[in-house]
This record gives C-alpha cells, sequence and structure tokens, in this order.
C-alpha cells in the first residue's frame, strides 16, 4: 500500500516517508545534503542537455532552418534484442547502439559542480535571419506535398465537431464547447487540464475516424499511458508495462512527425513512470485544485495595490457569511 494512503502521524506513514526519501534521493545525496540537477546547479531545460535525467546523454539535434533544437532518438531506451534498433527505412537509416543512459549520483554532481562560476543576465542574441521559401524547378509554383497527418477541410470539421458536441460530467473539464471554432476548424483557449482530458479520454474518438491507422494507433496509444500512470491505484507491474510502451510509441511518433514536433515536452512522458515510483500516484500531487483555489483567491481582489489583504479580507467576508447561513432558520429570507 502507498504511504501516502495512510493516516497521517501514524508509523507506517513515517516509515514510508523515510523510505521515500531515501530511495527517490539517493542518486542524488551528498552526505546529509540532496544535490538536485537541475535546481541547484542550474541545469538549463532547453538546449543541448534539455533533459537532466539523460544529463550528458541527451540525444539532441539542432534544426538550422527552423532554429531549434529537438529531442530523438528514443531507440536507444528499447531492450538491446528490440527489432525496432534494427529498422533503418523507418529512421536515420542507422542501427541503434546506444544504451540508456544511467542517472547521475550525488558524487558524480559534486564533482561536476565543483569550479563551477553561474553568469547571470541576459546575453546579446544574434538577429534571426529570414527565411523564404525556395521555388520550384519552374521557379513560378510552390509544391507542398501532404504529410500523412495531415487533415482535410471534412476531417477537421469531424474532429471539432466530437469536441464541440461532447458532454461530459459535471466538474471533470471545464466548458471545452466553447473553445472549438467550428468557422476556423481550430481549437484554442483551453486550460492545461483540459488538455490532460482530451489526451486521456476524447483524443481516441476524435482521431480514429479523421486520421489514417498508422497515426491514429501511436496517438491512441498515447492517451492510454496517460491514463495508466494516472489511476487512482497503480501496481508496480504495470508502471514496469508503461515504462516499455512509452518508448515503443515515442519510437512510433518518430516515424510519424517531422524533428520540429519533439521538443523537450516530447520527451519527458520517458521519464513519468519513475517519478510514479518515486512519488506515488500522480494525482496526489497534481496542482490542477490548487490553481483552480488560486483562482478563486485572485477573484477576491478588489483593490490592485494591496492584493494580499484584499485577497485576505475576501476570504474572511466568505467564511463570516457561510457561518452565519448555517445558523439561519429555513424561515429567514437568505439573501
Amino acid at each position: 500500500m502507498n504511504w501516502l494512503l495512510l493516516p497521517k502521524f501514524t508509523e507506517e506513514y513515517s516509515e514510508g516517508a523515510q523510505d521515500f526519501v531515501l530511495n527517490g534521493f539517493a542518486n542524488f545525496a551528498v552526505g546529509n545534503e540532496i544535490k538536485c540537477p537541475c535546481k541547484d546547479c542550474g541545469w538549463s531545460t532547453k538546449g543541448k542537455l534539455g533533459c537532466h535525467v539523460c544529463h550528458y546523454c541527451t540525444s539532441s539535434t539542432y534544426l538550422k532552418h527552423s532554429r531549434k533544437i529537438c529531442y530523438m532518438n528514443h531507440r536507444k531506451f528499447l531492450h538491446p534484442d528490440h527489432k525496432l534498433r534494427s529498422d533503418k527505412r523507418r529512421f536515420n537509416g542507422e542501427i541503434e547502439t546506444n544504451v540508456c543512459p544511467p542517472p547521475l549520483s550525488g558524487k558524480d554532481i559534486e564533482e561536476l559542480l565543483c569550479g563551477y562560476e553561474n553568469s547571470f543576465g541576459k546575453k546579446n542574441k544574434k538577429r534571426k535571419a529570414v527565411l523564404h521559401p525556395s521555388k520550384c524547378a519552374d521557379n513560378i509554383h510552390y509544391e507542398y506535398n501532404a504529410a500523412n497527418f495531415d487533415m482535410t477541410k471534412k476531417e477537421k470539421e469531424n474532429f471539432c465537431s466530437v469536441l464541440k458536441n461532447a458532454r461530459l460530467p459535471y466538474g471533470s473539464t471545464s466548458n471545452i464547447s466553447r473553445c472549438v471554432h467550428m468557422d476556423e476548424r481550430k481549437v484554442f483557449g483551453y486550460k492545461s487540464h483540459d488538455a490532460h482530458f482530451i489526451l486521456q479520454y476524447l483524443l481516441q474518438f476524435t482521431v480514429i475516424n479523421t486520421l489514417k491507422p498508422e497515426v491514429a494507433i501511436p496517438l491512441i496509444k498515447l492517451g492510454a499511458f496517460f491514463r495508466g500512470i494516472c489511476g487512482k491505484v497503480i501496481n508496480l507491474e504495470d508502471v514496469h508495462k508503461l515504462q516499455e510502451e512509452i518508448i515503443e510509441i515515442l519510437c512510433e511518433l518518430e516515424t510519424i512527425f517531422p524533428p520540429t514536433f519533439f521538443d523537450i515536452m516530447v520527451h519527458l512522458p520517458l521519464h513519468l513512470c519513475k517519478e510514479v515510483e518515486f512519488g506515488g500516484p500522480v494525482h496526489l500531487r497534481w496542482m490542477f485544485r490548487i490553481e483552480r483555489y488560486l483562482c478563486k483567491l485572485k477573484s477576491y481582489d478588489r483593490n490592485k495595490s494591496k492584493p494580499e489583504g484584499s485577497m485576505a479580507e475576501g476570504y474572511l467576508d466568505e467564511e463570516c457569511l457561510t457561518f452565519c447561513s448555517r445558523f439561519l432558520s429555513d424561515e429567514v429570507q437568505k439573501k
């Protein structure tokens, strides 16, 4: 049983919390101190070494024309005998021989940070060059071949209509239908929690009839992966299976989408299963409910020059009204 589900201040809860600290931060502990490679040492979440888990073994490629860094080469996380390692045609034309990078230990981080100096402040950025499309052989027309994940206008309308007409339980998400604009055939203006809900539950119904099977199946698997790690009850055996599945899913996505699609956010799901092993179920550590309550506190802000006092005053007023309303009889008209 997960220690987060136990009653607080019990012996089992204290033992579980202690085991979590020892196991979760064992790789980054040096004596009585814990050094985190992404915070204490100023590890950047962008650039060539954007992943602090893969550290100096991060597989990144700089795209010259789009001026963007992509993170691909997920085949190295597969089992050494996996068939996708020897697939040249659908990947970069080479056999993958690299292995999964080992995590940095506390001693390794201490040696890397020895004598390191941070340089703060903005640096002079070079002016971006304006990119112009190249013409065809006749120097008149431009021809663009549609990708296998491209959708026609009719398919876009079907995609948006599923989200527009979806009837969802009260409180599960916000009103997603207001974010769907049928005239423009676009979906925008939704919150991060809505994006999670669409990815986990609605995406499988929208892509199954609008995209080709070779594109729709990996996206459906991706939604199933997030449903698995976000469940209320998770078994360790299922976590290991999900880790193998997400590696294969990312490898399949590499055969479909262009390199510009693979930013650091697409790479990070690779390490979510380890986070589940260290911290337990994801829903116990979500920030969605806290962000909703912060939004409620912001609604109390009437004086922009004194926001903290205005929020405290509004919170106190609501608590007093709630307390008084519970002692009013039903005969008294409530306002």
